[in-house]
């Protein structure tokens, strides 16, 4: 990995924005522990958004941020993306042995609501 910018900025289309905002539904009820005598540390609403078509455009605009900020990560696979809270990293690594080493954030106005 190079180490460039710590971020970059680019525009999500309108039209994907709309479309994976169109596919949040079903908010469940996601709570984290922090393993201190079981006690919950954040509960949230989350939904997961598994759309093929949705995902991959999400996954192209990683590719170009990735090139964009000089980054040089090895890219090639992306997580159903949540809307709600979510962890930064877990104290496992995943099944499959993948480590997260970029993750993408975006916030929207009230107009999305």
């Amino acid at each position: 990995m190079r180490y460039g910018q710590f971020f970059a900025e680019t525009v999500i289309p309108k039209e994907l924005i709309y479309n994976t905002v169109h596919h949040i539904d079903n908010l469940k009820d996601a709570s984290v522990s922090n393993n201190i005598k079981n006690s919950v540390t954040r509960t949230s609403k989350v939904s997961f958004i598994e759309n093929n078509d949705i995902l991959q455009a999400f996954l192209d605009i990683t590719f170009q941020v990735n090139k964009l900020a000089n980054w040089d990560l090895h890219l090639d696979a992306i997580e159903p993306l949540q809307y709600g809270w979510h962890v930064d990293q877990h104290s496992k690594v995943s099944p499959d042995n993948r480590v997260r080493k970029s993750l993408v954030g975006w916030v929207l106005g009230p107009k999305y609501k």
